[in-house]
C-alpha cells in the first residue's frame, strides 16, 4: 500500500477483515487517504467448466492479483500453467475420470482459491459408423452417425 511517498507493506492470506496500522503522515484536507493494497488475490470464474478425461482443455481462471501462480489443481492433479496477467491464469487441464472436480489455485500470497465442482469432466465422444457409407452426388441422403 502506499501513502503518498510512504509504503506500508501487508502480508495476508484469505482476509476476512484487515486492520492496518498507518504510520504518521499528513491527511488531505478532506481527511481522505486513498490507498491501494497490493498482493492480495480474487477468483471470480473459470472457463469453460466442461472438458474430456483425457485432459488438454485449455482453461481460463478470471480474478485480480493472479500474477504468477504457485499451482492450478483439478481434484488435486497438477494442471499446465500456460501463462498469467493480473486478472487471467490460462491452463490446460490434466487427464482425470469422468466427473465432477475441485479446481484449486494456489498463489505465492498464499491465497488460494477454490472452486468447488467447479470442472466437469465427461468421456470423449466415439464415432462407430454412418449408414449409408454412401449415396447420390444431388445430395438427399438422411445419414445415421453412430457412436457414443
Amino acid at each position: 500500500m502506499r501513502l503518498g511517498k510512504r509504503a506500508v507493506f501487508v502480508t495476508a492470506s484469505a482476509v476476512a477483515a484487515l486492520a492496518i496500522v498507518l504510520p504518521h503522515f499528513a491527511w488531505a484536507q478532506d481527511g481522505t487517504v486513498d490507498f491501494e493494497i497490493e498482493g492480495l488475490s480474487t477468483f471470480t470464474s473459470l472457463s469453460p467448466t466442461l472438458g474430456t478425461t483425457d485432459g488438454g482443455t485449455t482453461v481460463t481462471i478470471t480474478g485480480t492479483g493472479l500474477s504468477g501462480p504457485d499451482s492450478v489443481t483439478f481434484d488435486g492433479d497438477l494442471a499446465t500453467i500456460e501463462g498469467s496477467t493480473n486478472t487471467t491464469i490460462t491452463v490446460t487441464t490434466p487427464a482425470n475420470p469422468a466427473g465432477v472436480v475441485t479446481v484449486e489455485v494456489t498463489m505465492p500470497s498464499g491465497a488460494v482459491g477454490i472452486f468447488t465442482n467447479g470442472f466437469t469432466y465427461i468421456a470423449p465422444a466415439t464415432f462407430s459408423g454412418r449408414s449409408p457409407a454412401s449415396g447420390p452426388t444431388g445430395g438427399g441422403t438422411t445419414v445415421t452417425i453412430s457412436g457414443t
